[in-house]
């Protein structure tokens, strides 16, 4: 089904930092201002997927740029 939009579903946003989600939306919506960013995240996800991974919050997946975010 066509909406009329472009856009992505960032799998798991929060395993890159606000500084890379930031650099690449920027870059994005310089080339197309409407692009939809759409993070697979959740404010129940407080724990780390590991010992070694980010864990980026929701709050600064939004503040990087990003549109919305779906998860539970």
């Amino acid at each position: 089904m066509y909406i009329g939009a472009d856009g992505i579903r960032a799998d798991v946003a929060r395993l890159k930092p606000k500084k890379f989600w930031a650099e690449l939306i920027k870059y994005a919506r310089n080339k197309d201002k409407e692009f939809l960013f759409l993070a697979e995240a959740s404010n129940l996800w407080s724990e780390p997927v590991s010992k070694y991974a980010l864990n980026t919050s929701v709050s600064d997946l939004f503040d990087a740029g990003f549109d919305g975010y779906l998860g539970s």
